[in-house]
Formats: structure tokens, sequence, C-alpha cells
């Protein structure tokens, strides 16, 4: 009898410990939680940690959409040019932008260091997510380059990897 109530005192005291150990998801709050890779710079990678390093700056934004044609009022993100500098990537030619879907926009030095050239995380307040079915991207919080004084065809949604050309 002692036992039995032993191994039933001990199964409830590891489920105890096994649903608290679950419930523990660890999350930075409020940081972003995302990676981009870099080929030809220093880094290898871009992070949320990085992202954190850098000026942030919130923009107002008229007549934009997302590439869900949403309207687009605010974003708020860091200089793509700062991101650059960050990773090692001082003297280039151009950069080109890989998207998660594929798509790839190439960004001349002069574009890079538009003032109104930002990758962002925040767009309205909120953060984007891969699109469901998006191999890589689902559920996952996304990152895009948009250049706001540029053509919205020159933006570049849920950004995958920067290539630094020489």
């Amino acid at each position: 009898m002692l036992n039995r109530k032993k191994a039933i005192l001990f199964c409830l005291v590891l489920a105890l410990m096994v649903s608290l150990c679950g419930c523990g998801k660890k999350e930075e709050a409020g940081m972003p939680r995302f990676y981009v890779g870099v080929e030809g710079a220093e880094l290898k990678v871009f992070s949320a940690v990085d992202y954190t390093e850098l000026e942030q700056v919130i923009t107002e934004v008229e007549n934009a959409k997302t590439y869900k044609g949403d309207d687009i009022k605010s974003v708020e993100g860091v200089y793509l040019s700062d991101v650059l500098e960050f990773v090692g990537a001082s003297e280039y030619s151009s950069v080109t932008l890989k998207s998660f879907t594929g798509e790839t926009v190439e960004y001349t030095p002069e574009m890079i260091e538009d003032s109104k050239t930002l990758l962002v995380f925040v767009i309205n307040g909120d953060t984007l997510w891969g699109d469901k079915g998006l191999s890589g991207a689902e559920g996952k919080e996304m990152v895009h380059v948009l250049a706001l004084n540029y053509p919205a065809d020159l933006w570049l949604w849920q950004l995958e990897k920067i290539t630094i050309n020489p």
C-alpha cells in the first residue's frame, strides 16, 4: 500500500513538473524574433538581437499598401545602411535582397543611403507573419525592406537573405 501511494505521489509530482516546464516558453518581451542571412559581409546573419542595437525609426507613410493590399500608415524599422554597416559591408556596388518567395530586388548605394530606405519590422503597430504554406517563413515574424522614396515594386516583403555585391 505504501509503495502504491509513493508511486501515485511520484506520478503527480512528475506530471506537475512536466506541465510547468511545458508552459515555460521563453520569449523576450517586446523584442523582435527573426534572423536574415547575409552573404559577402563579415557577419553571416543579422538577427533580432542585432536589430535592437541599431537606431530604430518610426516613419509616417501616405498612399502605400502592403503586398496583401492593407493600407500602411506607419512603419518602424532601422536604416538599411546601418544594417549593412553593422554586418561589416563597407564597400559594395549594389546589394541584392531575396525574399522567402524567391523574389529578388537589387538596391544601388544611392537607394541604400536614402533616409527612407528601412529594414522594417513593424507596420501600423504590428509585426507581420510569414505567409501560410511558405516554406521557411510560415509562423515566423518577418522583416521587410521598404525604400519609401522609390516605387513600391522595389520594396521587398518577407526578407530571407541579403547579398553584398562587390
